[in-house]
């Protein structure tokens, strides 16, 4: 993929993001991601992090705004030691809830990660949170 297409897609995200974050009331998770919700979770108890990780991007594909979906996948991602992936993933669920209680958490998650891959972790704010550190 193109650094633009890349570019494109975040910013495509960000606009997605502000718009669920702006609704009153969130939409329910839909039938077919929470199936691959079920099928992650019991992948994850077996032991399988591969196919839960499998489970959480399908679902994520159908549903981008899924926070938990985004959380779980950044964890599974980190587990796998596919940190630039796992940054990834938090980074969108702290686009999804900058106020999160567990919001500081995440944010050293992605410093973490992004040290592990040798890169700065200057930029862990999404776009919608001022810094705060």
């Amino acid at each position: 993929m193109l650094a633009n297409d890349n570019g494109a897609a975040l910013n495509q995200f960000r606009e997605q993001a502000a718009a669920w974050r702006a609704l009153a009331t969130k939409p329910p998770l839909p039938d077919a991601v929470r199936i691959q919700r079920i099928a992650a979770e019991d992948a994850i108890k077996n032991n399988h992090p591969d196919a839960a990780m499998g489970y959480y991007e399908t679902g994520l594909a159908q549903c981008p705004t899924w926070p938990e979906g985004q959380f779980n996948a950044a964890l599974i991602g980190a587990e796998l030691g596919d940190y630039t992936d796992a940054v990834e993933h938090m980074q969108n669920y702290l686009e999804l809830l900058p106020n999160a209680t567990d919001a500081q958490s995440a944010r050293d998650k992605i410093d973490l990660w992004k040290y592990k891959v040798g890169q700065s972790p200057s930029a862990a704010q999404p776009s919608g949170q001022p810094g705060n550190k």
